[in-house]
């Protein structure tokens, strides 16, 4: 008996023994899954609150840039619609208290960035300046206002647009204005340009905007046309004929807006190496690189060359490429010289093709007319046909060794090899060589 009551207390004892390792485990992560997806829920409602009120205060700098430029705009003291048009982009132009002006005004800790775009608009219909008709005779300022921050990620700045139109009172009848773009090689707009627009005695600056448009404002402008110069230059920069300043031409009048457009880009480079065979060596003077491309003002042109390796900087970027070839006199050209131009190599805003040329190997021997070999003769060659040629109508080869032989190379064309200072038996040979020519051997023989 006292067997079975005890088989009973024990049996009715394990009813209450508590939690098992595997039941804790399970408690836990379900648990952690609660517990993490109401964490991941604070912190979502976190963020938004957050970013809500970020946009709030973006918002709220952004109505009060605009509410000071219209304020600006009106002031009967300034010429407000003047020195905002000219002003074109600018960067935190109103501090808030105790801050200073260009730096971010910061809220709370954050700090926040107020871009500011103004724009003289040909009729108020919002399209470009520069595209748009010349004739402007009350004309708009459209502002833009874009308000950002730190740590954005996909979210867009906050952005405002308003259009100010001038009093009556201060539309000047001999106002004029200058509407610049530039375009880079791609055909496409460029903003962040600086455009300074002059005639010698007036002079006005601007940046463009995002349609690459600079506009610029001119009073006390002669009842007749005048002639007005708009120059662009950036450290890094140039046109389409190789400048590192492009400038363009207007002629401003009364009441009129005038547009002109230059293509100007960021430069890019061509690296041109130069190779023959092995055993041979280039000429000892360096050879010139012609660059030709349908994209560039002239199409050719050609550069001092730099021995193996030369770099042709402050390059238009043309869309096309550049073709290119050792030797400056058209009879180098390739297409003269009985084969084809290699392909065009094209040349990145800012940045360098790579593109290699081989020369003909040449063994020359001179002797005398003994048939001994003169050695330290310096040999020359003279191109046949001059046309085009810079340094290159001469091009100094290379010195004989005790053989009285120099192993050479040459750029495409007809060349006459002559040894300095001394005079030939005969006739100087020639040689007519291309890319594609195998190695030459000539001799030369000169008098004693």
């Amino acid at each position: 008996m006292d067997l079975r009551r005890r088989w009973r207390d024990r049996v009715r004892g394990d009813f209450d023994a508590g939690f098992g390792m595997v039941e804790m485990l399970f408690a836990m992560v379900v648990f952690s899954i609660i517990a993490t997806a109401v964490a991941y829920g604070i912190q979502s409602a976190t963020n938004s609150t957050r970013l809500d009120r970020n946009r709030i205060q973006a918002a709220n700098l952004a109505a009060r840039e605009l509410e000071i430029v219209r304020q600006e705009f009106n002031d009967k003291n300034i010429d407000g619609p003047a020195l905002i048009g000219d002003a074109g982009v600018v960067t935190n132009p109103h501090p808030l208290a105790s801050q200073v002006a260009g730096n971010p005004l910061t809220i709370d800790g954050l700090p926040f960035t107020v871009t500011r775009s103004a724009t003289w608009m040909p009729s108020g219909v919002g399209s470009s300046a520069c595209d748009g008709g010349s004739a402007v005779t009350y004309p708009v300022l459209a502002v833009n206002v874009k308000v950002s921050w730190p740590r954005m990620g996909s979210t867009k700045p906050v952005e405002n647009n308003t259009i100010l139109t001038p009093r009556k009172a201060q539309v000047n009848g001999t106002d004029g204005y200058a509407a610049v773009k530039i375009v880079g090689a791609d055909g496409q707009a460029r903003s962040g340009v600086p455009v300074t627009v002059s005639d010698g005695a007036m002079s006005a600056t601007a940046t463009t905007a995002d349609d690459g448009c600079a506009v610029v404002q001119f009073s006390g402008l002669p009842a007749a046309p005048s002639s007005f110069t708009a120059t662009v230059s950036v450290g890094g920069w140039v046109s389409n004929t190789f400048n590192a300043t492009a400038t363009g031409s207007l002629s401003l009048e009364q009441g009129k807006m005038k547009s002109t457009s230059i293509a100007y880009d960021q430069a890019g480079a061509l690296q041109a190496q130069l190779t023959t065979a092995g055993g041979f060596a280039l000429p000892s003077q360096t050879v010139p690189i012609t660059i030709y491309s349908t994209d560039i003002v002239g199409g050719t042109k050609a550069f001092p060359g730099a021995g193996p390796s030369t770099t042709i900087g402050s390059l238009w970027p043309a869309p096309a490429g550049y073709v290119s070839w050792p030797g400056a006199c058209r009879m180098s050209d390739p297409s003269s010289a009985g084969t084809s131009r290699q392909p065009a190599t094209v040349v990145a805003p800012g940045g360098t093709g790579t593109i290699s040329h081989y020369l003909t190997p040449v063994e020359a021997t001179v002797v005398n007319s003994s048939l001994l070999p003169v050695q330290n003769a310096t040999i020359r060659g003279y191109a046949t046909s001059t046309s085009g040629c810079t340094t290159d109508a001469t091009l100094t080869l290379g010195v004989t060794d005790s053989s009285g032989r120099l192993k050479t190379s040459l750029p495409a064309g007809t060349w006459e090899l002559r040894a300095d200072g001394l005079t030939s038996s005969s006739a100087w040979p020639q040689l007519s060589v291309n890319a594609t020519s195998p190695q030459q051997v000539t001799t030369l023989s000169v008098t004693p």
